[in-house]
């Protein structure tokens, strides 16, 4: 091609260039296209959001309608008066079924507890062991340890009344030992601390320790007048013997730190004894599996009849190694056990494994039914513990609403013995599920 030739098509190639860049230019000021704008409803009825003005709850309005089964009734107890003024409730023949709320992270709202108490109820529970910590509506003196989120004196009422209408008894748990990190992180109650380091623990042998754990009771126990028990706590007191009074004690005393315990242990149920004679108490063992059967048994008979040992574990398989007898022989009257249908599976746990905590109860079930072996000691009731948080400053794990399915399980293996066609009927029918698959832990 000649030299000419070149130099004519490129000038072309320029021309047109120049002239779409002149179309273009005349265009750039007309209206671009208006599409349909997509309308996103908004929602701020969520678990976690701002009440809707008026909600509407799909779960319950598309559950099918619930036939009554003669075999779910569950059996209620008598109430009785003493003195013409306290109520005392009989729950002899009745086993129960407490089902474990830590309010300690992530608390439900009040709206939430409308929607939950009657289906633990239709699923066989008969009673909640409500652990506040910093969500009960403290007081005077007290209000510096509940939460800015703590429930108020309404909330509580209403909560209440909410599981007295679906048959659930209520048992407070208050921490008197260990597992006090949200008194002993204030400043103002950081010298009763056993460590000054570590807020979990109580120094026992400060003066003002017994005076916060009476006032911290008695304003939980006037909001429970119609409770039968309260739970004590008394669990994992770590660091006990370490700080210095309890050093200059144990010199005394030859070491032994297990009266120390328990001499504490006997001021808290010497008062809840005095100032709420109606009120039985419950207590987790995990602090008295420590301690020889000789030690207990060295104790007042009152502060033996603790009415229940909680025996607080949660392996799967630690059923068959529980101390029915040794408690037995220790003089205590009742005993309590303690599974778990969510939070014992990692403190960071997100999905609970429903097939781990179905053995956990098949394991328990085998212990209740073997109880007969121990005539001198009674069976009262099983706790299905929820864990949300392993202590006050650890991460959430599994929330509730994400154990409800597991809970169910637990709940019906606990009445068949196992996780039976029955059993999975019943889940199905109560829940509206389809199907459900513990083992590979979907619904």
């Amino acid at each position: 091609m000649s030299y000419q030739r070149k130099i004519h098509f490129l000038r072309l190639g320029v021309l047109v260039i120049v002239a779409l860049a002149m179309i273009k230019y005349m265009q750039r000021g007309s209206r671009p296209q208006i599409t349909q704008p997509v309308m996103v409803e908004k929602r701020s009825d969520f678990f976690w959001g701002e009440k809707a003005e008026d909600p509407v709850d799909p779960v319950i309005k598309d559950l099918p309608p619930e036939p009554q089964r003669e075999e779910e009734i569950i059996p209620q107890p008598k109430t009785k008066k003493v003195a013409g003024k306290v109520a005392l409730k009989d729950f002899s023949g009745i086993e129960m079924k407490l089902v474990h709320l830590d309010l300690k992270g992530a608390p439900p709202k009040v709206s939430y507890y409308e929607q939950i108490f009657p289906l633990l109820s239709k699923l066989g529970a008969n009673g909640l062991l409500i652990e506040y910590e910093d969500m009960f509506p403290f007081t005077g003196e007290l209000a510096i340890l509940k939460s800015p989120y703590a429930y108020s004196e309404d909330d509580l009422k209403k909560i209440l009344h909410l599981a007295e209408t679906n048959n659930l008894e209520v048992v407070p748990l208050v921490q008197t030992f260990g597992h006090m990190e949200y008194a002993l992180k204030h400043d103002k109650y950081k010298a009763l601390r056993e460590v000054d380091r570590y807020p979990n623990s109580l120094n026992p042998h400060n003066a003002e320790t017994l005076p916060l754990v009476k006032m911290i009771f008695t304003q939980v126990l006037q909001k429970h007048p119609m409770s039968s028990w309260v739970h004590i706590g008394s669990d994992e007191v770590y660091h006990l013997g370490e700080g210095q009074d309890s050093k200059s004690w144990l010199n005394g005393n030859k070491g032994d730190l297990g009266k120390m315990f328990l001499d504490h242990l006997k001021n808290v149920v010497s008062f809840l004894h005095a100032e709420f004679p109606e009120k039985n108490q419950l207590m987790w063992d995990d602090m008295l599996r420590k301690l020889s059967t000789e030690s207990i048994q060295g104790k007042s008979r009152s502060e033996r009849e603790v009415d229940g040992a909680m025996t607080h574990c949660i392996q799967s398989d630690y059923g068959k190694d529980c101390s029915s007898s040794r408690y037995e022989k220790s003089g205590f009257t009742n005993i309590w056990f303690a599974s778990a249908f969510k939070g014992a599976s990692g403190p960071a746990q997100m999905w609970t494994p429903m097939d781990l905590h179905m053995k956990n109860h098949q394991e328990w079930k085998k212990v209740i039914n073997s109880m007969s072996k121990f005539p001198k000691i009674h069976y009262s009731g099983i706790a299905l513990t929820g864990w949300q948080r392993y202590d006050h400053y650890s991460v959430l794990c599994e929330l509730l609403p994400v154990g409800i399915p597991s809970l169910a399980v637990c709940l019906k293996t606990l009445k068949y013995g196992q996780f039976t066609n029955e059993a999975k009927k019943d889940i199905s029918h109560i829940l509206g599920f389809s199907t459900i698959n513990v083992e590979k832990n979907t619904w």
